[in-house]
């Protein structure tokens, strides 16, 4: 885990993981993680999460998160593969409350990845457990990225995904209808409900870094 000099006169660093440590570092805090049946490990320079088949995640754990240093910023992160089971769901999150998958008008999980039964097998922004956008895409690796205009009410935060981190589609936008939802929380997570099959994903890197909005000139 390294901080990285931003450019453009942000005065933010860049914050960037690449999983290649021995450890996690402090940064992160981890929920649901019981190291043997929902387990958060380092391997290969990446961060694998599993759910072994039988236990169940439904509430989105185990999960990784970290407070956002700072806004407006772009939260990026790759997904370097993933089984993609039945009913399964892994993904970047955004919210006021990193605890819960409810309860918080603004928590949003980006990328959920269903079964065809279910009627998708992509990415799908999701807050308070209901589908908010839903695009057709079986592409993995796949990267996945919130630019995250503010915390205030009006504020916008707008979810990507793209198939090579270089050309990006626009999945959702979200306006806050609230007038503020108080400190950010950002991370990993991965899920799986109702029949409990395994679940299992490996991420590459996760990034934060200033989002600079173009002005006059």
């Amino acid at each position: 885990m390294t901080y990285i000099p931003g450019s453009g006169g942000s005065g933010f660093p860049n914050f960037v993981d690449n999983f290649n440590g021995a450890s996690l570092a402090n940064n992160w805090i981890l929920y649901g993680n019981n190291g043997t049946d929902m387990s958060i490990t380092l391997a290969g320079g990446k961060l694998v999460m599993e759910i072994k088949a039988g236990y169940d995640g439904a509430n989105l754990i185990p999960r990784i998160f970290m407070p956002v240093p700072y806004v407006p910023c772009e939260i990026e992160a790759k997904l370097y593969s993933y089984n993609k089971g039945e009913r399964t769901k892994t993904g970047l999150i955004i919210g006021g409350d990193a605890h819960a998958e409810t309860g918080n008008v603004d928590l949003r999980a980006f990328l959920q990845c269903y079964s065809s039964g279910d009627g998708i097998d992509g990415c799908r922004v999701e807050g308070n457990s209901q589908a908010l956008s839903s695009i057709e895409s079986s592409t993995v690796p796949k990267w996945f990225k919130v630019v995250v205009k503010g915390s205030h009410r009006y504020a916008q935060w707008l979810f990507y995904w793209s198939t090579d981190g270089i050309n990006w589609t626009l999945n959702y936008t979200n306006t806050l209808t609230s007038a503020g939802v108080g400190a950010l929380f950002c991370g990993l997570m991965i899920g799986n409900w109702y029949n409990q099959p395994l679940a299992q994903a490996q991420w590459e890197y996760f990034k934060v870094s200033p989002y600079l909005q173009a002005g006059p000139g």
